[in-house]
């Protein structure tokens, strides 16, 4: 029913519907922004919508609503967090989880965030509180949202049937892309637990990595 509802809306309003969706999402309003991504993407196998045009959409609005987020958290505070998150779904389980997240993967963190759902709500807040340099941020959050948008599009096409409209360079460069966020992920990463190895041989080489 719900899905229903959201595939008249696109129906409705077209790309405005996605946009609008993916960049409340995106700055931290809990609204399915992804699920109106994928309807759209959906809509495109039937010809209603061009997927190139669903992608840019949804990557722009991503990055526009990303950088919002960011910029309300570079005028918090972790002690504002701490004590008013809870309005925000942030419970000290979760900001101990973020923390961890961040500890482990550093600013591909931002990037990876777009595939987590809940994760992308909070991820572009905490990124401004701790302070990320913005051109770090930027970066790595337009990589993940235009690798979202295009595997997720894609994931949504698909489903509608639409195998021919994925043979075509749009989808081979979402491959490309998502391929290259992945191998520069796994080299941070691999980076980051090096240099937190410790001398001496002592266990507990991943740091702030590990969970206990």
């Amino acid at each position: 029913m719900f899905g229903h509802r959201i595939l008249e809306w696109i129906e409705r309003f077209g790309y405005y519907a996605v946009a609008l969706g993916v960049l409340l999402e995106s700055a931290g309003v809990p609204v399915p922004g992804e699920t109106a991504l994928m309807t759209a993407a959906f809509a495109a196998a039937g010809g209603v919508l061009q997927l190139p045009l669903i992608i840019a959409v949804a990557a722009a609005a991503s990055i526009l609503g990303d950088n919002a987020g960011y910029l309300l958290g570079r005028r918090l505070d972790r002690g504002w967090l701490e004590r008013h998150g809870r309005r925000m779904l942030l419970t000290p389980a979760r900001l101990q989880r973020m923390d961890w997240y961040f500890a482990c993967y550093g600013p591909a963190a931002v990037a990876l965030a777009r595939f987590a759902t809940g994760v992308r709500l909070v991820a572009p807040l905490l990124a401004g509180v701790a302070r990320m340099p913005w051109k770090v941020f930027v970066r790595f959050n337009a990589l993940g949202a235009v690798s979202w948008a295009a595997v997720m599009g894609g994931l949504g096409c698909g489903a509608g049937g639409g195998w021919g409209v994925l043979a075509s360079p749009v989808a081979r460069l979402a491959v490309a892309i998502f391929g290259g966020m992945v191998a520069m992920v796994l080299v941070g990463i691999a980076l980051r637990r090096g240099a937190r190895r410790p001398r001496g041989g002592d266990e507990g080489g991943m740091g702030g990595c590990s969970r206990g």
